[in-house]
């Protein structure tokens, strides 16, 4: 594996800062094979349709930031969101699962996106709905006021079940 000039940058300047960089981790992880193997499993079950929670636990210098850092790379890599968030940092604990919830949707990353991955994923959402209107429904693409409706209407077929289980988050999205 050829390590880029960018990416061994980043690698020494996170690392003269004491972080964990946010790429290039498999030019230098050894000794977490076993961790990363299991890890890497409960990925796969995911990518399969299942849901998984898991927690790393260990002591200081450990290496969990690591192998969570690894996992969120080959993640990122495979196309899926992830968020870090460190528990007892900046407030977040499960004792204020409001606060918890606020620092995931801040912490969120999605491959080809700098920062917080939100708008990103949303911005795609609007445009999945207005390519299905022009595409599939026949929408005009100069006609805005007919393709601003027939969006709207997508949407609102989206938010169906979205509705039914959570309607403040349904009319968030509306708002967007």
């Amino acid at each position: 594996m050829t390590l880029r000039r960018a990416d061994a940058q980043h690698i020494v300047h996170a690392l003269r800062l004491g972080t964990v960089p946010h790429r290039g981790l498999e030019h230098y992880a050894v000794g977490q094979a076993r961790e990363f193997g299991v890890l890497q499993e409960e990925l796969a079950s995911v990518a399969s349709g299942h849901s998984r929670l898991k927690a790393v636990r260990g002591g200081y210098g450990s290496g969990k930031t690591f192998v969570i850092s690894r996992l969120a790379e080959e993640a990122l890599s495979q196309r899926f969101v992830v968020s870090q968030v460190v528990l007892n940092r900046a407030g977040y604990s499960l004792h204020s699962l409001e606060r918890l919830y606020q620092g995931v949707m801040q912490q969120l990353r999605a491959k080809g996106t700098e920062g917080n991955a939100l708008a990103s994923i949303l911005d795609r959402w609007v445009s999945a709905a207005e390519e299905y209107a022009v595409e599939v429904q026949n929408v005009p693409e100069d006609d805005e006021g007919a393709l601003r409706h027939a969006v709207g209407k997508r949407i609102e077929v989206l938010l169906q079940e979205v509705v039914r289980e959570r309607p403040s988050f349904a009319a968030a999205l509306r708002a967007y």
